[in-house]
């Protein structure tokens, strides 16, 4: 026969999914929401920051390809000068010679005279060339000084944005520091939750106040797995768009993606729960996300979601799915098919009694 209630209790147990806290009364945020701020702001940060980045060095790739066009310019520039100043030297020989000629003999002196009248126009005309080449090499050179300092310019201030860049990926690191704190947060609320729920059954008759407890934690761990799912795919999404940017090497972490051949578990062993109870028909499995290094050992998890039934769902079975994983190991997960990384992935853990 179900229990019985008195009226007055039958309206308290509808009512109490209802309870809010008083920041939520006032429409105020609530101090999870405050914590996301920062985390979001450096997200943003990173990403206008990397852009940056590329766009600079995407300019410094165009300046060094004019730096090198203008190199080649003034070479073949100065190669027409020490042609002209040749051709000078040959036309001021043969000018001394026709002038040592018209010296010793009177013969021909007309000739001697057209002939020195066009080695003189010819050489008036090579040295309006020489004076002319001058000027563009003088060009050229400032041109080419010009580059290399915008250039030192544009690598300085990539190296900053660079340095920029590891600041702000520093601090998305500690931001996924405090992630993993809201998930043992949760899991230690959601075994409390159990616990409650676990007592009141024993005892057949629960307290107000640890019905009002169990639905604060029910509701607090309800916003904080929203509040860690937002913050995964935001995560997720940086760590992609900063994969795409550097270059990969053995053991470096990097998100799961198309790139990314899975680690495959070579030793899974299940989670052996003991026969009694409500664990004596126990089958199914639970799903946790594994932390694997790139020797295929697991170095953390936490859990996502339970396979059992509703009425077999307790914080015992959760429990030895996460020390289960930590015995497992795997062949690591491959880069591009060749660089071993390390990787968070989803890991189905079976539940056998």
């Amino acid at each position: 026969m179900s229990e019985k209630h008195t009226p007055l209790e039958e309206f308290e147990f509808r009512q109490a999914a209802k309870i809010r806290t008083p920041e939520e009364k006032r429409g105020k945020p609530t101090p999870q929401k405050k914590r996301l701020f920062l985390p979001i702001l450096m997200i943003f940060l990173l990403a206008g920051t990397l852009y940056a980045a590329g766009f600079l060095y995407h300019q410094l790739l165009l300046e060094k390809k004019r730096t090198a066009e203008l190199s080649n310019e003034l070479t073949a520039s100065r190669t027409e000068k020490t042609t002209a100043e040749n051709n000078l030297k040959e036309i001021q020989q043969k000018l001394n010679k026709m002038t040592a000629r018209l010296s010793t003999s009177s013969k021909g002196k007309g000739e001697l005279l057209a002939s020195l009248d066009r080695l003189k126009q010819d050489i008036d005309k090579k040295n309006q060339e020489i004076s002319a080449l001058k000027g563009n090499l003088r060009k050229f050179e400032n041109r080419i000084n010009k580059t290399e300092k915008l250039r030192k310019a544009v690598e300085k201030k990539l190296a900053k944005e660079q340095k920029t860049s590891q600041e702000i990926k520093a601090q998305l690191e500690a931001a996924q520091a405090g992630i993993r704190g809201y998930q043992d947060k949760a899991l230690k609320l959601q075994r409390t939750i159990q616990t409650l729920q676990s007592n009141m059954n024993q005892e057949g008759n629960a307290s107000r106040k640890l019905v009002s407890d169990m639905l604060e934690a029910q509701n607090e761990v309800a916003s904080l797995r929203k509040e860690k799912k937002e913050m995964e795919k935001k995560i997720d999404l940086m760590k992609h768009e900063i994969a795409s940017l550097k270059r990969v090497d053995p053991g470096d972490q990097v998100p799961f993606s198309d790139m990314v051949t899975p680690a495959k578990p070579i030793v899974h062993p299940a989670a052996v729960m003991e026969k009694k109870g409500v664990f004596k028909k126990v089958k199914g499995f639970i799903l946790v996300n594994a932390y694997i290094d790139e020797t295929g050992f697991v170095q953390n998890a936490f859990y996502l979601e339970s396979h059992l039934r509703k009425d077999e769902k307790n914080g015992a079975a959760i429990s030895q799915a996460l020390k289960t994983v930590m015995r497992w190991r795997f062949s690591p997960a491959l880069y591009n098919g060749k660089t071993p990384v390390k990787i968070w992935q989803p890991v189905a853990i079976p539940i056998q009694p």
